[in-house]
């Protein structure tokens, strides 16, 4: 269960003592504040500093978190992806382009992710064939093969 602090009506705290109340006991907690500081706060629900997570959260820290509490294995099916055109021989966008995009994905912001690709598309048509096989990646979530995608176009003569 993920738990804003700053909520309307009741706050975050309120709502986990709600929860556990009515038996979710068990649940993993985790919550989410704009605050760093809410970390470090005393609570009387018994959420350790390792569940919180300050906004923006970042997929990377999400993923380790579910790992972590849910006792997951992550397994690796990038061989199972369909391939995809080289970026190398493709032509990618400007740099200027590239960190927005790079903005993007290293927070793990989908829509902003494909805001930036259908951006690109509009201004830099000669791109299309790499801003569309940045949305496949991006559509399977595989955020760290695009960061690596945008670290080779960004290293390109």
């Amino acid at each position: 269960m993920f738990v804003d602090l700053a909520m309307p009506g009741i706050d975050g705290w309120e709502t986990i003592r709600r929860a556990r109340k009515l038996g979710l006991v068990d649940a993993a907690v985790a919550i989410v504040s704009a605050n760093a500081f809410d970390k470090g706060l005393d609570n009387d629900v018994g959420v350790a500093p390792e569940d919180f997570f300050v906004k923006p959260v970042r997929h990377t820290e999400l993923l380790d978190w579910l790992e972590r509490r849910l006792g997951l294995r992550w397994t690796d099916t990038a061989a199972a992806l369909p391939a995809v055109i080289a970026p190398k021989v493709m032509q990618a966008p400007s740099r200027d382009r590239l960190r927005a995009l790079d903005e993007a994905v290293s927070l793990g912001y989908f829509r902003g992710i494909m805001n930036q690709l259908d951006d690109l598309d509009t201004e830099q048509s000669e791109c299309l064939a790499w801003t569309e096989a940045q949305r496949v990646l991006a559509r399977q979530f595989q955020f760290e093969a695009m960061s690596r995608a945008l670290a080779e176009a960004v290293s390109a003569p």
